[in-house]
């Protein structure tokens, strides 16, 4: 929880004891971090789900997280598995993505037992959570990644209806989300697919 993991923070004293003898220091205003978290979300009008990849872009992952979960984010966005283990070791229960490719069974297996989401866009790492799921006995939670043009890496755009009824059919793997890469910010209708039109 955010809460005890500030309760277990040092005191301003030993902060300012440990930073003796140091020629420069980062002090992050948590303040400002509200600030500019409440004018995305009144902007945007719907849930922000913030990326906190390396190591909250120097801010501080476990901090940072902490804070914004006090402010209500439920959800984040992390680039490496050790990321999204850091945030569980802090003892932070919010849900966490993470973006990583795996390659070993134990990677696979902390996914599912630690609770965090992954995204795949591969039949070969849905197919191995899978089995993970299984092995540990709960199931695996997915975001499925596809590429709506920006060309790096996921579920290609033409092949997303095929692909999906391929994901999205387990009874190892909760799927909540779809998460896409476009090359523009807006929306945009393609008549060319099979759907007759899907939108971007």
């Amino acid at each position: 929880m955010a809460e005890a993991f500030f309760a277990r923070q040092l005191s301003t004293e030993d902060i300012e004891k440990r930073i003796q003898g140091f020629p420069s220091w980062l002090e992050i205003d948590l303040d400002a971090i509200t600030h500019n978290l409440e004018e995305v979300t009144n902007r945007v009008k719907v849930e922000v789900i913030p990326c906190v990849k390396t190591n909250a872009y120097g801010h501080g992952l476990a901090p940072i997280v902490a804070h914004m979960m006090k402010r209500g984010v439920k959800q984040f966005l992390v680039a490496k598995l050790w990321e999204a283990e850091q945030i569980r070791d802090a003892g932070l229960d919010c849900e966490v993505v993470s973006m990583d490719p795996l390659f070993s069974d134990e990677h696979f297996d902390a996914v599912v037992a630690r609770n965090i989401t992954h995204t795949v866009y591969q039949k070969g790492t849905a197919d191995r959570l899978n089995s993970a799921a299984e092995r540990i006995g709960k199931k695996a939670e997915v975001w499925v990644k596809v590429d709506t043009g920006l060309g790096r890496v996921g579920v290609k755009w033409s092949e997303r209806l095929n692909s999906l009824s391929i994901f999205l059919h387990s009874p190892s793997r909760n799927h909540r989300f779809i998460l896409n890469m476009s090359e523009d910010a807006e929306l945009r209708q393609d008549p060319s697919g099979p759907d007759g039109g899907g939108q971007r």
